[in-house]
């Protein structure tokens, strides 16, 4: 018997990104059962490569466990619409709050140290096949943080987060991800590792206690404290200066971020982040309704969306535990014994089949062989010899009549192994492969980032795509960002541009 329908009401918009948007949505059952959800639901034309990473966002939550890492239901259907159901967080991002001002010293500190624990944590935690996760988040940002009215802390939005496990689809090696003034250095140059989240949430620091980027000459010297910091600040911005320190070697770890923040703050003056939050985070933070709030999404037989078509793209133990809990035991017993029965069967006939190849093979060696006949000898064909004449093919005269002596000297001796002709070749040895083409490294950006780019309409990652190689020759180029889209033809070959950003529209700024 299937289990019922759910049924999702959708309460309203909380964001919106490349791939979807995400909904506040009530969640009842027909048992009574009701909570809030958050759903993020991906656009009906979204790339592949879009909904693998949405795939392989909610395969990272699941296998995560930690306070600020929400929790996640198994990927679902809803009105034919792939869509992820999340734990709902209320409160607000940090984004959000800046909105009305710094943040104290000692409240960023607190929700900066609770971050870098989950880092820490997750980084190390132990994957499906007990090695370490290593789970980068890749975007910190304040927009990616959010703080509860009673002062919890949530990390947001692992879209483009990387992970070492088995069932991941997506292969983000072409490009990266992140938001311009936030992502490391050596990201740029493809190096990923903990440090990156360090050095971005370093930024962030910086932006919560400042309420805005760090300067260029703080970029350049990150140990140079802007004069304009009170004494409240430096221990905060001092810790960002180190976190955004240009060698990764000389970042602090996350664990020494959690620990310096930890003992920063006791020294510190002013609220602790659960007053600062229940004085000061909102409840609700809503964007404009865009016509889906108050609609039903119905997920009619959710056991059949996730086992049957995420059955192949799921650790192990979640497809085992999923296949189980829709089962009886009565028919958990018949299934086994089938599947027993068959394994048997299976073992046996391999078995035969095995011995009857052997024993096939036996047979044939023992069988007289057919001997095969010397052709007959071929008619002499005096122009094959080596008479010291031109080529005929190469002059204009007839060439002259064969003497007997050359003739009888055709009959009487095979011709040398230096004048046979050449041995046509086999017709089982395979062609030459042919020439490669030839391509050349592509990169395209765009302002912001996180827009899906397509080659040919063929997709290779989102903004920034670094040295993506490409064939010679005339391409489309096409970029899309939600509902903007912009597209060019390019030429990719020697001393052509290499470079292109997209800024909206048809603006595009290209770079040889």
């Amino acid at each position: 018997m299937s289990a019922a329908p759910r049924k999702y009401t959708v309460t309203a918009v909380l964001g919106e990104g490349g791939f979807g948007k995400v909904y506040r949505a009530k969640l009842v059952t027909p048992g009574g059962f009701s909570k809030d959800v958050a759903l993020k639901l991906a656009r009906g034309d979204i790339p592949e490569e879009a909904l693998r990473r949405i795939r392989d966002e909610a395969r990272i939550l699941g296998l995560v466990r930690d306070r600020a890492i929400v929790s996640v239901d198994p990927p679902t259907q809803l009105d034919g619409a792939w869509a992820v159901v999340m734990e709902y967080v209320e409160g607000s991002t940090c984004r959000n709050l800046l909105h009305s001002g710094t943040l104290p010293p000692r409240v960023a500190m607190e929700i900066v140290a609770e971050v870098a624990r989950a880092l820490d944590k997750t980084y190390r935690q132990p994957g499906p096949d007990g090695a370490p996760l290593q789970l980068l988040h890749r975007d910190l940002k304040p927009g990616n943080i959010q703080v509860t009215p009673a002062g919890e802390v949530k990390i947001l939005d692992f879209g483009i987060a990387r992970a070492q496990f088995a069932e991941r689809e997506s292969q983000t090696t072409r490009h990266i991800g992140g938001t311009i003034g936030f992502i490391a250095p050596e990201r740029m140059e493809g190096v990923e590792g903990p440090e990156g989240d360090v050095f971005s949430l370093g930024v962030t620091l910086h932006k919560l206690v400042t309420g805005r980027m760090p300067l260029r000459r703080e970029r350049l010297n990150p140990s140079q404290v802007s004069s304009e910091t009170a004494s409240a600040e430096s221990a905060a911005l001092g810790l960002s200066a180190r976190m955004r320190d240009p060698k990764p070697s000389l970042r602090p770890t996350a664990r020494e971020v959690e620990d310096t923040c930890r003992m920063a703050w006791a020294q510190m003056t002013g609220p602790t982040l659960r007053t600062w939050a229940e004085a000061n985070v909102p409840r609700a933070d809503p964007l404009p309704d865009d016509g889906r709030v108050g609609q039903v999404l119905v997920d009619h037989d959710p056991q059949a969306s996730f086992v049957g078509s995420w059955t192949t793209e799921l650790p192990p133990y979640i497809r085992e535990t999923a296949s189980r809990s829709s089962r009886s035991p009565f028919a958990r017993a018949l299934l086994a014994a089938a599947l027993s029965f068959v394994l048997v069967l299976a073992t046996s006939l391999a078995t035969l089949g095995a011995l009857g190849a052997v024993g096939g093979v036996a047979w044939w060696a023992l069988l007289p062989q057919p001997q095969r006949e010397s052709p007959p000898p071929k008619p002499e064909a005096p122009e094959a010899v080596d008479t010291g004449e031109p080529d005929p093919a190469s002059t204009a005269r007839p060439p002259p009549p064969p003497s007997v002596t050359a003739t009888a000297s055709v009959a009487s001796t095979p011709p040398p192994a230096a004048v046979r002709p050449a041995v046509a070749p086999s017709p089982s040895t395979p062609p030459a492969p042919p020439p490669a083409a030839v391509t050349w490294p592509l990169t395209v950006s765009s302002a912001p980032l996180g827009a899906q780019v397509f080659i040919d309409d063929e997709p290779i990652g989102a903004t920034p795509v670094l040295n993506h190689p490409v064939p010679e020759g005339a391409h489309t180029l096409l970029i899309r960002l939600g509902e903007t889209v912009g597209e060019r033809q390019i030429r990719v070959g020697s001393r052509l541009p290499s470079r292109y950003v997209w800024r909206g529209a048809d603006d595009w700024q290209v770079y040889f």
